[in-house]
């Protein structure tokens, strides 16, 4: 689980975690329809102190930011990235 920091604008929220990103989660956000291109970014550990940090903007819908929050908790980081077989 991460906490929020209420932030100022642009920034709405932050928040952070201890899970890190595995190599499926941009794809588990893509999957999952309306995220995938909407107003937030993350980072990964180590550019901003030891843990991930999810960012949501002043513009982000509050539907966007549960639905990311969602895939991020359901996130097993240590799944491998599926590769295509010849």
């Amino acid at each position: 689980m991460g906490f929020f920091i209420e932030g100022t604008t642009p920034v709405r929220q932050f928040y952070q975690g201890d899970m890190n990103f595995g190599p499926t989660f941009e794809s588990e956000i893509q999957e999952r329809g309306g995220l995938w291109g909407q107003h937030w970014t993350w980072m990964t550990p180590g550019l901003f102190g030891s843990a991930v940090t999810i960012e949501f903007f002043e513009d982000t819908p509050q539907a966007v930011i549960d639905g990311v929050l969602a895939v991020y908790e359901a996130h097993n980081p240590a799944k491998p990235a599926h590769t295509e077989q010849p």
